[in-house]
């Protein structure tokens, strides 16, 4: 599926309207920056604050930057899987959305040598049960 293009400055802006909604970090937020992640997810610029952002002490931030690399089309460095690896002992979202990451990746730079099948599985089951992601925890399962 293509998506429109937008401007450098449009993306900019976009994006630190959602870099703002994830701060606040409410369900109700997060359905609108899901639905605005695939407009803004190849952009270099969040491509890289993602990067920037994997780690930071903010949770929202930290769910913001794993989805987008998540829902990015980009080939993960050493380092990001690095990152993800670390972020899937987090807690909440960010852990979820750190697996899914790495599984929709699975066979790249031996992710699955490097981390393993077993820790993505174990996370994308357990959220299995929560209503808010079970499809798309259920989606990655089938592709590990």
């Amino acid at each position: 599926m293509n998506t429109p293009k937008t401007s450098s400055d449009e993306s900019s802006n976009s994006f630190n309207d959602i870099i703002q909604l994830a701060e606040n970090n409410t369900d109700e937020w997060w359905r609108y920056i899901d639905s605005q992640l695939p407009l803004l997810c190849n952009e270099p610029e969040v491509v890289a604050r993602a990067r920037d952002n994997i780690l930071h002490k903010e949770e929202g931030l930290r769910d913001l930057a794993a989805s987008i690399l998540e829902a990015s089309s980009i080939s993960l460095t050493t380092l990001d899987t690095q990152n993800l690896k670390m972020l899937m002992k987090d807690q909440g979202y960010p852990w979820f959305r750190a697996a899914c990451a790495l599984a929709k990746r699975i066979t790249e730079h031996d992710i699955a040598e490097i981390i393993g099948k077993e820790p993505i599985k174990e996370k994308l089951e357990y959220y299995t049960q929560d209503n808010n992601v079970s499809e798309i925890a259920k989606k990655y399962l089938h592709w590990l």
